[in-house]
């Protein structure tokens, strides 16, 4: 199982004390390379430009990126702030970064969480409504009697007003049962504005589940579970939100369960959620099995011209996690392929995380991992489709673990042929001991 993963949900569901444990594993592994000083420089086919370095009161290790139409940038940190309700840690913040004429950024800090009933640690991307709102989720806070008293997750919004400042409406407070407890990925809009997101834990098999959230005419929400995840073949865990396509169908990815591979846990699964006059109907469409396909999806896949594209963590032909294909069969079933294996090493990435793919209007794919390239600190990719079933992979940025970032563990943006994302530390060495509290990057390839 992906420890940093594990990690976030089990701080969700208050089975460990410190924030700082969803990063342990990231910032041991990058200490020990420092110490046997493999490398020292960043290799890179493009340029870097670090937009913003965080220095713990405006945020602490940045998620995922979204562009609003006059192209400033948003997202969460998933704690920093100056919020105190989240002892010993802060509780993140939201911000926002605006370009200026002479080619620097300016950072806002939109909202500072205070934890307790108004949620804290938001760990995935935001998005926007079509009136400029922006919707998210915290991994805690809301309900203070689920938790021990630190709340099960919220989902939120923030509603811009004229003078520059943002109002925050929890939307939903998970309860920990039925309901859900921790969600962890991406919310989604569908066409009549109801939100769509999943749950690491709770559930009516206490596996994870996947929700919905819909406007009540007379002001608030209302959640209803569309499925609960029952474990083994059905696979639990769920991770990264979940994704349309034209028909209406969901589409999400499973941490674990799916088979008995993968030390008895399973190795993740790919999953589709069909609605119906009984409600929705799960179907399993490919369950890993921790070899050539790969183990642990933990991002959500893309839709792809009909076909779902996604990310494994770990596994492949090189074990350093893979980028996979689903494609429908004619008469029924789909039909699953590998379109790239990570070698890992100095000249490629090791271990695709939870940003997932974008794509840009060429039809390349864009991501991060989380290791690999020159220092072992992760690496911005793109593949490019070649000819046939055929990719070709190129490392656009290798980080070097200093003032550049490291860990780059959230989505990369394609605009305008300009990369831009997110690392978990990194920066501003000031911060958090010398490690760092994380960047803004641009890569401009």
């Amino acid at each position: 199982m992906v420890l940093r993963f594990k990690a976030a949900i089990l701080v969700a569901l208050g089975k460990l004390g410190e924030i700082s444990m969803r990063y342990t594993k990231l910032v041991w592994a990058h200490f020990v390379l420092f110490i046997l000083g493999c490398v020292t420089g960043a290799w890179a086919a493009g340029t870097e430009q670090v937009l913003h370095a965080f220095t713990g009161p405006d945020g602490f290790e940045p998620w995922g990126l979204v562009f609003d139409k006059a192209g400033n940038l948003y997202g969460p940190t998933n704690s920093g702030g100056t919020g105190i309700g989240c002892p010993p840690n802060t509780c993140g913040t939201v911000f926002e970064l605006s370009p200026n004429s002479d080619g620097t950024w300016t950072e806002t800090v939109l909202y500072d969480f205070a934890g307790g009933i108004e949620g804290a640690y938001p760990n995935s991307s935001l998005i926007f409504d079509p009136k400029g709102n922006l919707y998210g989720v915290t991994a805690q806070g809301g309900d203070l009697s689920c938790n021990k008293g630190a709340g099960c997750g919220t989902v939120f919004q923030l509603i811009p007003s004229s003078g520059g400042s943002w109002t925050k409406t929890i939307l939903y407070s998970f309860a920990g049962g039925d309901d859900g407890a921790g969600p962890f990925g991406t919310l989604t809009f569908d066409t009549a504005g109801n939100l769509y997101d999943v749950t690491g834990g709770g559930g009516t098999h206490g596996f994870g589940t996947v929700f919905k959230l819909t406007p009540k005419s007379g002001g608030g929400w209302q959640e209803s579970v569309l499925h609960s995840f029952a474990g083994g073949n059905d696979g639990f865990e769920p991770a990264g939100g979940v994704v349309f396509d034209k028909a209406g169908n969901l589409y999400g990815v499973t941490v674990a369960g799916g088979s008995g591979a993968c030390g008895g846990g399973g190795c993740g699964t790919v999953y589709m959620l069909r609605p119906g006059k009984k409600g929705w109907k799960e179907t399993v469409l490919h369950r890993f099995a921790g070899q050539k396909d790969g183990m642990e999806p933990i991002a959500a896949p893309i839709l792809d011209k009909g076909s779902l594209v996604g990310t494994v963590y770990q596994g492949g032909r090189f074990g350093s996690g893979t980028v996979y294909e689903l494609t429908p069969k004619a008469k029924g079933g789909w039909q699953w392929n590998v379109v790239y294996a990570f070698k890992g090493g100095s000249s490629d990435g090791n271990g695709p995380y939870t940003g997932g793919l974008s794509t840009d209007t060429l039809g390349n794919f864009y991501g991060t991992t989380l290791y690999g390239g020159s220092a072992n600190r992760g690496t911005v990719f793109r593949l490019k489709h070649a000819k046939g079933s055929q990719w070709t992979d190129a490392v656009l940025y290798s980080f070097s673990g200093g003032s550049d970032g490291l860990g780059p563990e959230s989505n990369a943006v394609e605009r305008a042929g300009h990369v831009y994302g997110t690392t978990a530390i990194g920066g501003d060495l000031n911060c958090n001991s010398g490690v760092g509290c994380g960047v803004v990057f641009e890569i401009t390839p």
